[in-house]
């Protein structure tokens, strides 16, 4: 029973880590936009392609979490992940116009 329960609660932090990931991706790759889009750059695009692979690992974790507390019934704990996804996605909402500040 508390082996299970910990398998959940991992579940849980894995879902709302991979969101974490996802979002903390797309500004990665925001913040540094410049730099790889400079007229005289050369060089792939490394933050690109870092922001993909984060973004991917992020999805997979996220999709993972998600799978392991739907088939283990956790509905409860469920909730709770898309509650906590969905505040930081009200958060990052909330700040991005400060990250508009500093892409100036």
């Amino acid at each position: 029973m508390r082996e299970s329960r910990t398998k959940e609660f991992l579940g849980m932090l894995f879902l709302s880590g991979g969101w974490v990931s996802m979002l903390f991706s797309v500004v990665l790759y925001l913040f540094f936009w410049r730099v790889d889009n400079e007229p005289g750059a050369k060089d792939m695009p490394v933050l690109l392609w870092t922001a993909v692979s984060l973004c991917s690992l992020g999805a997979v974790a996220f999709l993972g979490g998600n799978i392991l507390l739907t088939l283990k019934k956790a509905w409860r704990l469920l909730v709770i992940g898309w509650v906590l996804c969905v505040a930081l996605l009200i958060g990052a909402i909330a700040l991005s116009p400060i990250l508009l500040l500093f892409m100036v």
